[in-house]
Formats: C-alpha cells, sequence, structure tokens
C-alpha cells in the first residue's frame, strides 16, 4: 500500500510507527513544520527511517500538487479540521476522493470556545464523513469523541501511540524511587502527587519529578516548605537518561486529574518493565492491566496514590515487559493500521484483554 501522512510537526510520537509501517509499504510524511516552539525546550527528537520520504513546510500551491497528482495513495491526516494547512489539505481530499483516513485524539468539549469548535465539527462531519473511510481515534475517549461527532462506529477505529522499546536498563539494588515525567500544570495530578509526598517522609522511598511548566515555582517552594529534601526536581535531560531514571524506577506515576489525551511514557514505562499508576482520565489507560501492570485510579487522592505506589512495588517486572511487548511495538500497531482497512480489520485494539490482535 502507499500512505501520504499529513502532521502538523515531526512527532515523536508518531515517528516509530511510520518508520515501521515504511518497512513493508510506500511511505511519504508532508508536515508543516519541524517542531513547534512550545516543544523545543523539551528534548523532543523524531528519528524516521531513510525510508520514510519526508516533505517539510509546503506551499499551498505544493499541498494542492500533492493532492492533485497522488490518487493511487492513502492520505492520512492528524487531527480533525485542527490545524489550517492539514484542513486545507484534508478539505481538498475529501473532494478528490472517499478513502481519506483521519488520526486524531479527543478534543476538549470545555468552555465556550471548546463548544463552539465542537459545533463546527459536527457539522463538517455531516458535510464530510461519507469522504472518511476510517478515524483512528486515541484511546475510548477519542472513539466516544468521535461518536459525539457523527461518526458510524464502523468507522472508528481504537488506537494509540506505538513507540520502540528504549534500550533495556539492568535494575539495580540502590534506594527505591517513584518517578513523575511530564509537565508540571494542574491536569497532571502534579499537586495531589505533592500531598502524597509529604506522607512518604518516613518510608525510604525517594520521587523524581521530571518536567517543567507554570507550577514549577509552585513545586520548588512546596518542597522548600516541607523539608522534602528525598524530592529531586529535575529538567532539561536528554530523552536517553530520561529513559534510563524510568527504567530503574519502582513505579512511573502520571495521575491525571485532567484529560489527557494518552501519555505516551507509560508505554515507554511498560516497555522496561516499570509499574505505572495512572488515573481514568489519562488516556493510555487503556493499555495497563489493571493490578498486573500498575494502578488505575478513579480518585486521584494523596492516599490512594500511597497505596498504588505500595502495592506496585512488589509487581513482577518482567511479566509487565513481556505483556508489553506483545501490543505496544511499532511493528504491532502498523500491522493493525493496515489490516483495519482490509476486509479482516478488528473490533479490538492491540491491548484488548493484554493481548495483540
Amino acid at each position: 500500500m502507499k500512505f501520504i501522512f499529513w502532521q502538523n510537526i515531526l512527532s515523536p510520537h508518531q515517528s516509530d510507527f511510520i518508520s515501521a509501517l515504511a518497512d513493508e509499504h510506500d511511505v511519504t510524511l508532508v508536515v508543516m513544520s519541524r517542531i513547534d516552539n512550545h516543544r523545543k525546550g523539551q528534548n523532543w527528537q523524531a528519528k524516521y527511517s531513510d525510508k520514510v520520504n519526508i516533505i517539510v513546510s509546503p506551499s499551498l500551491m505544493d499541498i494542492i500538487q500533492i493532492i492533485h497528482t497522488a490518487n493511487n495513495k492513502t492520505h492520512c491526516f492528524s487531527g480533525f479540521f485542527a490545524y489550517p494547512k492539514i484542513s486545507f489539505a484534508l478539505f481538498l481530499s475529501c473532494i478528490y476522493r472517499k478513502t481519506n483516513i483521519v488520526l486524531s485524539e479527543a478534543v476538549s468539549s470545555n468552555g465556550l470556545i471548546n463548544k463552539c469548535k465542537l459545533y463546527i465539527r459536527k457539522s463538517l462531519t455531516l458535510l464530510f464523513s461519507g469522504r472518511i473511510y476510517q478515524v483512528f481515534a486515541i484511546g475510548t475517549d477519542g472513539v466516544n469523541y468521535f461518536k459525539q461527532l457523527g461518526f458510524l462506529r464502523s468507522k472508528l477505529s481504537e488506537f494509540g501511540y506505538f513507540v520502540s522499546p528504549p534500550e533495556t536498563v539492568k535494575r539495580t539494588g540502590s534506594q527505591p524511587y517513584i518517578v513523575f515525567v511530564g509537565r508540571l500544570i494542574p491536569l497532571k495530578g502534579i499537586i495531589p502527587l505533592l500531598d502524597m509526598c509529604k506522607k512518604l517522609k518516613s518510608k525510604g522511598i525517594a520521587v523524581k519529578i521530571i518536567g517543567g511548566g507554570p507550577l514549577k515555582a509552585t513545586v520548588i517552594s512546596f518542597l522548600e516548605e516541607h523539608r522534602l529534601d528525598f524530592v529531586e526536581l529535575l529538567s532539561d535531560m536528554p530523552r536517553e537518561r530520561v529513559m534510563k531514571i524510568i527504567g530503574n524506577a519502582s513505579s512511573l506515576l502520571l495521575p491525571n486529574i485532567g484529560d489527557e489525551g494518552w501519555g505516551v511514557v507509560l508505554n515507554e514505562a511498560l516497555l522496561q518493565g516499570t509499574p505505572v499508576i495512572c488515573s481514568l482520565k489519562t488516556g493510555a489507560n487503556v493499555v495497563v492491566v489493571d493490578e498486573v501492570q500498575g494502578r488505575i485510579l478513579t480518585e486521584v487522592t494523596s492516599n490512594e496514590l500511597l497505596e498504588a505506589v505500595r502495592f506496585c512495588s512488589s509487581l513482577n517486572h518482567e511479566k509487565i515487559k513481556a505483556m508489553a511487548l506483545k501490543s505496544l511495538k511499532p511493528e504491532i500497531g502498523a500491522k493493525y493500521f493496515v489490516r483495519q482497512m482490509s476486509d479482516s480489520r478488528s473490533s479490538n485494539a492491540p491491548w484488548f484483554k493484554g493481548e495483540s490482535n
């Protein structure tokens, strides 16, 4: 098969999946820019196979030409009328063909502006859903979102992010620690995590918080006020070092209190055998087998987090890793992606009951 992917930026969350797809198929990637300013300080690096033909920053005339001439290729668009140039490309492609693919997370409907956007996208669904062959919706929230827009369930495939397993880390017998990786913003659950840290003082467990963001000053002030010297705040680190820290951790925490589209760091933890503690608000919770690969919290409180940390300390790391390798590798995602466009499409995502399809 021949694919053209349309993305806003070169995404490290999708580079491994697209590269795996290119091992078996003809793949072109069209991106509006290499990386946005928001991500430059987060050590984002997207590495693609040499087999992927990449076009960067196309002009409107370039977009028109690609859409017009690539009739024998399947066009896959990131987001559903989310980015200006990609929306223009999707609009044109829907005029030319009805084999278009959309790959997207759910979009928040909180607030007046987002509610207006929801109404607009519902109207666009009425106009263009017949020209869209399949929607690969990120997580169950994504599936529910596109059903809300008006897409038929038969056109929706639950999807996610597939990243290559980090280099295997040999676990050491040093002081156990737990780790949080992400932006320091309220929806990530950083406040209840800090409250839990106060209760860890006598437990002999260290905490590493990796990230930056609006709440960085709040975190520093909290740690100083409560003298939590066993909590280490880190930022601006190479990805390799972050992966090593995750691979040696007793558990990784991403206790969202607001909707998270996915949370790729959960993949990176599971693929190294590190238990994860997340919430139902974390999109990637669908890949976690509760009480086997970690804990999925229905309510994020300091007590619930503390109990989850205790529970995860006894989980089997090799079993966690083996289960993740069966459902989260890029090759698995690529095969599932192609299968969903055939007569033998599956009703289940690769991680359904921890098994690959």
